[in-house]
């Protein structure tokens, strides 16, 4: 068996890659998160810069954008970062959540007019 390796790879034989979210938390074995969790090898690789680089590549090719949707859930932790990069209103599920809560419970206003 040949292996080949690339410049700055730092480990090999992952057969299994986990894109994980930029976090700071414990993870526990049995957590995704946790290399423990498997009987085998696998690579983690954080995603933020990819989720930036690819909103800057849209936004660079397609000029007649005016909004972005992140549209899973797992990218509003990105939103600032993405915002930042490409200048442009930013939409999310909590932007909706927010939205529609607005709409439907109405705030008692406070302080002086």
């Amino acid at each position: 068996m040949r292996h080949k390796t690339r410049k700055g790879q730092v480990s090999s034989g992952e057969a299994i890659g986990i894109l994980l979210l930029d976090t700071s938390v414990p993870f526990v074995p049995g957590d995704v998160a946790n290399a423990t969790s498997y009987a085998f090898p696998v690579r983690f690789q954080k995603v933020e810069a990819e989720v930036v680089a690819t909103a800057k590549q849209m936004a660079a090719e397609h000029e007649q954008l005016r909004a972005l949707l992140l549209e899973c859930s797992l990218l509003p932790p990105y939103g600032r970062a993405v915002k930042a990069a490409v200048n442009l209103p930013l939409f999310d599920y909590m932007t909706l959540i927010n939205f529609v809560f607005s709409a439907v419970v109405k705030q008692a206003y406070t302080g002086f007019i």
